[in-house]
């Protein structure tokens, strides 16, 4: 029985003091504040900003140029090497040369969109 009475009184003591000391620590750390305004309610800042000024359209330019022009001539030069090449490479190489492009354009973008623009 004594056991269980010394058992409880450690732990009321533990559980004021942690009470006491948490509260104090916590007054201790918080500034004064008055009734503030939510963020929930507050308008966002809808001003017009000047697009950003990067170099992303000339970046797709020399890509898709450059990627196109070289897919062409692979599809090209792998048409007339084929075994089962009966006719015109026109087609192959201008549907190589096109998916270049693409690719071009989207790698030349992105590269071309992380250099700003001088003033």
């Amino acid at each position: 029985m004594t056991m269980i009475r010394s058992v409880r009184r450690t732990a009321t003591s533990i559980i004021v003091l942690a009470i006491f000391v948490a509260g104090t620590a916590e007054a201790q750390g918080r500034p004064a504040l008055g009734p503030q305004a939510s963020r929930l309610f507050t308008l966002p800042d809808t001003a017009p900003r000047p697009p950003a000024r990067d170099y992303h359209v000339e970046g797709g330019l020399v890509g898709a140029g450059t990627v196109g022009i070289l897919g062409a001539l692979i599809g090209s030069d792998v048409c007339s090497t084929s075994d089962t090449h009966h006719g015109s490479c026109v087609g192959n190489a201008l549907g190589v040369g096109l998916v270049g492009a693409v690719v071009g354009w989207v790698t030349g973008s992105l590269i071309g969109g992380l250099i700003p623009k001088g003033s």
